[in-house]
């Protein structure tokens, strides 16, 4: 994510690809978090680079 400048709608489409594979093989609940290792963004605490994000109940991100 911090290639793309945290951008939403770049995330929106990795998503969006991710979920279509995902159903193909009758996965059921996969949740999809934007991350970058390299800050450690959601990764070892919520970041506020991805405000737009809520993190998802249980996530220790």
């Amino acid at each position: 994510m911090d290639l793309v400048d945290f951008d939403q709608a770049h995330f929106a489409a990795i998503e969006a690809e991710y979920r279509e594979f995902a159903n193909k093989l009758n996965f059921e609940n996969v949740q999809y978090v934007p991350m970058a290792a390299l800050g450690g963004d959601n990764v070892t605490a919520q970041s506020e680079n991805v405000g737009w994000f809520d993190v998802p109940r249980g996530y220790g991100g």
